[in-house]
């Protein structure tokens, strides 16, 4: 079998969400990342596999990883402000100290 190339648009996924979803398949394959002005290669060199099932999993973790990365970039102060909220409301401090002092 011979190499197989993943090529994804950077107009659409970051290197950061490739170089992850590589990492998921770490194990399974080798491969190596390349890139151009307008996209972002994967190149599968593991001759033993069977690289059509392997894209499959590369792209869809891509675009899982793209999602995860989208949605903290556009949500994630607001993420952290319900977050920190909750821990803040659900920690009683009279609990944890006797009026400043541990108890």
């Amino acid at each position: 079998m011979a190499e197989t190339q993943i090529c994804f648009d950077k107009a659409s996924f970051t290197l950061l969400a490739i170089q992850r979803a590589v990492y998921d398949t770490k194990e399974v394959v080798g491969c190596a990342i390349s890139q151009s002005e307008e996209q972002i290669i994967i190149t599968l060199n593991d001759e033993n596999q069977k690289h059509e099932d392997i894209e499959k999993k590369l792209r869809a973790s891509t675009l899982d990883h793209q999602l995860r990365l989208s949605l903290e970039k556009d949500f994630g102060t607001i993420r952290t402000a319900l977050v920190s909220k909750a821990i803040e409301s659900s920690v009683d401090l009279n609990a944890l100290t006797n009026e400043g002092r541990r108890v």
